[in-house]
């Protein structure tokens, strides 16, 4: 009896060996036509028969190794870079466990089989450039999921990229249950990936579960987040303290004595309310200056400029603009400057032309540059130059205005007074005055025939 069992256990290992012989030996056909479809162009054909062999004890990964590397080539007909990086994936973790002797083999199988790291990161930087190229939460999530082992510089940008998005989305839900959401489904990539973000999703979390349910509902609140950044500060007491007075000294004190505290954003955001409460210049300026950044300060600074310009001329304007360089809205500003530049200019303008003297229209270009009456006040300097004997003037004249259409005739003007005043002989000193004198081949014949003709001093 003991002979029958014997001989009958021999004979089921002998037929399982045998089995296995013919299921690897089958399994490894399975490859080798794989690998020759791929030599010969044929993605499908490849696919299946490598598929074929998913099941097949570590052959199997192989099978996978390859099906990836088709799932990564966009003409593939179902390219996935996502499904590539799983197998690998798999095929990665499979081959770590592996005995020496069966990597021998499936190295002979597949003698590339022992790059699949390198191919996992390749297809990680793939799938990186189009989470970058779609930008989205899923974009990201897809890559964090699938591809997170085969670059973790990469996986670490993706992180931060990602969580960048969700606290920004988040933020303009701004309510407990949405960061108590974020905080359940991405708080550990967070706390590990960015833990800027993280401590900025548990300030948000106990921000928002104050303002929305209370203080009263605070121990509630510990109990159930014992380590909340909020929580675990001991200047809650000083803060809530504040809170009681509830004005600008009371916070911008608070403020300053607990720099390092956790309430100090609570408190700041404090102070931007009670600054807008107060609506005076000293309170806007002093917040705006102090924090340029703050998520308020686009609203506060129109505000701000709003009590600043009430019956402000453009030279105050100027003056904020100048003072206040940071101020987001410009735009806002240079239409305002312009209507009162406008006005002004008129005022002015009237002024001139009453006086109808070179004076007041020099004053009058000196102050608009740029106006829209500039033309006019050239041509009225230049009649009034017509009658002047001032080389000053006409000399101001031909400098600040050398393309104006009567140029010419004032240059003339000019040039006959030097003449008269100093002679023919001391024209080289004309020209070296003014250089931009537009006849000077005039002046050197004038002066050269004078001199050869015995007049002057050499």
């Amino acid at each position: 009896m003991l002979e029958f069992i014997f001989h009958s256990r021999i004979c089921r290992g002998v037929f399982a060996l045998g089995l296995c012989f013919m299921v690897c030996a089958s399994a490894q056909a399975q490859i080798k036509d794989g690998l020759k479809a791929v030599k010969k162009g044929d993605m499908d054909a490849a696919f299946s028969a490598f598929k074929a062999d998913v099941g097949t004890e570590y052959v199997e990964l192989v099978a996978m190794y390859n099906m990836a590397k088709l799932y990564m080539n966009p003409e593939f007909s179902n390219h996935n870079i996502d499904s590539a990086g799983a197998l690998l994936s798999r095929a990665i973790a499979g081959r770590k466990g592996m005995p020496s002797d069966m990597r021998s083999k499936l190295s002979k199988m597949d003698e590339t089989f022992s790059s699949v790291k390198t191919v996992k990161k390749k297809a990680a930087r793939a799938a990186y450039a189009l989470a970058e190229e779609e930008n989205t939460v899923d974009g990201y999530n897809s890559f964090i999921k699938y591809h997170w082992e085969g670059d973790r510089a990469l996986d670490s940008k993706a992180s931060k990229s990602r969580n960048k998005m969700i606290i920004a989305q988040t933020k303009a839900i701004n309510t407990p249950a949405a960061w108590e959401e974020l905080m359940t489904e991405y708080g550990a990539n967070m706390k590990k990936k960015t833990p800027a973000f993280y401590k900025r999703a548990e300030m948000s979390l106990f921000e928002t579960s104050m303002r929305q349910n209370g203080w009263n509902t605070y121990d509630a609140f510990a109990k159930k987040y014992p380590k909340n950044v909020y929580v675990k500060d001991s200047s809650r007491v000083e803060y809530l303290a504040a809170r009681d007075k509830n004005n600008l000294h009371a916070y911008q004190t608070f403020v300053d004595i607990y720099t390092e505290s956790t309430y100090v954003n609570m408190a700041v955001n404090d102070l931007a309310e009670h600054t807008a409460k107060e609506n005076t210049i000293d309170a806007y300026s002093k917040f705006l200056t102090t924090y340029p950044k703050h998520e308020k300060a686009d609203d506060l600074w129109l505000k701000f400029y709003k009590v600043y310009k009430q019956g402000a001329g453009a030279e105050e304007i100027k003056l904020f603009k100048y003072e206040y360089e940071n101020f987001p809205h410009k735009d806002v500003l240079e239409k305002d400057l312009a209507v009162l530049n406008s006005d002004q200019e008129e005022t002015d303008w009237r002024k001139a032309k009453a006086e109808d003297t070179f004076e007041g229209y020099f004053e009058f270009i000196q102050n608009h540059k740029m106006g829209k009456r500039l033309e006019e006040a050239k041509t009225e300097i230049y009649d009034e130059l017509k009658d002047s004997d001032s080389e000053a003037d006409l000399s101001y004249f031909v400098q600040s205005f050398p393309k104006h259409e009567k140029a010419n005739d004032i240059w003339e003007k000019l040039y006959e007074k030097f003449k008269n005043d100093y002679g023919l002989d001391k024209l080289q000193g004309f020209l070296d005055r003014y250089p931009d004198f537009p006849f000077k081949a005039r002046a050197k014949m004038e002066r050269e025939t004078y001199l050869r003709e015995g007049g002057g001093d050499n």
